[in-house]
């Protein structure tokens, strides 16, 4: 068995790395389809293909990204909304709630109460 002589180092935050505080605000979302949703964001790792971070968003509605080009699995860590596919099928989240958001989905974000999610993005050549 080969051992790498170089190690790519583990990354550990608190969870206090995410709290809204010490998130970016991007400012509004553009289009929304109700409210004045404004997101917020932290990056904690990018390499390759794949990227960690959080997000957060105050209440509104909009349309998530049209095909996704990447997958993105979200820990919702706090707030409350739902995720539309085109069919009409509603997904409904929570605090505590694991989301899988597959390369190739489409629709629509429904924020109720203000999300803060912590996310990996990870881009991948074959749907899942």
């Amino acid at each position: 068995e080969d051992i790498a002589e170089e190690s790519v180092p583990c990354i550990s935050v608190p969870d206090s790395y995410f709290v809204w505080e010490r998130l970016s605000c991007k400012g509004p979302r553009k289009n929304p389809d109700r409210g004045s949703p404004v997101e917020y964001t932290r990056p904690l790792y990018k390499r390759s293909a794949t990227a960690v971070g959080s997000w957060g968003c105050t209440e509104g509605a909009f349309a998530g990204s049209a095909n996704r080009p990447t997958t993105e699995i979200f820990l919702v860590v706090e707030g409350a909304g739902s995720l539309t596919d085109l069919d009409g099928t509603v997904h409904s989240w929570r605090a505590g709630d694991l989301v899988v958001l597959p390369k190739g989905w489409s629709g629509q974000w429904d924020v109720h109460q203000p999300i803060r999610k912590i996310w990996a993005v990870i881009s991948h050549d074959e749907a899942l």
